[in-house]
């Protein structure tokens, strides 16, 4: 563990002892990178340690517990292992078959018990995940600024995230138009010189809104530039505009 950060201290009450883990970043690259997990069972006397995220690529944020359970979240998913292998963890598919989900990052996860119902969550950058059967199904619950049936641009269309910034986790930007009766709009993107980039068709309902999902790159599949962006949405025959910030880190 020499010149590492410590980003992280978690305490895991099993049935018989106290593990103590410490969730430590490598600065030699002035960022987080692939790392090993470490832990003790003697109150730091001896450690231990698993390599199990630093050989799949992974970096973990957060751990959470349940009895001997324990719940990894990296920026590859959410993991789990029961306890007894340490060099074994397994991954959850962690995915709304009903919504389009922007990044397998999570943040961090949790285990709840409500009338002998276990709920286990995971907080991503896009959303919260709920699963009520232990990770086979799960939910995504996500907030954003609800569009109007309006004739203001700034009400019935808007992008998030706003600034988009590429390399953070996402991958991936929301734009979100009011459309109560489902019509299929059109999204045609432009930059800040007015040269056209993409246009996107075939949006998903979501109850009285719909969305198109931008990757972030253009016609010819090339990522864009930095700058600023302007996306126009042809409803009807009707124009509705709204400006997007696209950031690479």
């Amino acid at each position: 563990m020499e010149d590492r950060w410590i980003i992280g201290i978690r305490s895991q009450e099993k049935s018989d002892f106290d593990r103590l883990w410490t969730i430590s970043w490598n600065p030699a690259l002035n960022k987080a990178v692939p790392h090993t997990l470490n832990y003790t069972d003697d109150n730091g006397l001896s450690w231990s340690f698993t390599r199990f995220f630093e050989t799949i690529g992974a970096i973990v944020y957060d751990l959470n517990f349940h009895n001997d359970n324990v719940y990894a979240s990296t920026d590859k998913g959410l993991y789990y292992s029961d306890g007894n292998n340490l060099n074994l963890w397994i991954p959850y598919e962690v995915n709304d078959i009903s919504q389009t989900k922007m990044t397998d990052v999570v943040y961090s996860s949790n285990i709840n018990v409500i009338d002998n119902q276990q709920i286990l969550s995971a907080g991503t950058p896009d959303g919260l995940f709920y699963s009520f059967d232990d990770g086979f199904t799960w939910e995504m619950y996500r907030a954003w600024n609800r569009t109007q049936d309006s004739e203001n641009d700034n009400k019935r269309l808007s992008a998030y995230p706003n600034p988009f910034y590429v390399d953070e986790g996402y991958g991936q930007v929301r734009i979100v138009y009011f459309n109560s009766s489902n019509d299929n709009g059109k999204l045609d993107i432009y930059d800040f010189s007015m040269n056209h980039i993409k246009t996107l068709k075939q949006p998903n309902n979501i109850g009285n809104e719909s969305e198109f999902v931008w990757d972030g790159k253009d016609k010819f599949s090339d990522d864009v530039s930095n700058g600023v962006y302007l996306c126009r949405l042809s409803l009807g025959n009707k124009y509705y505009w709204t400006k997007l910030m696209v950031i690479h880190s």
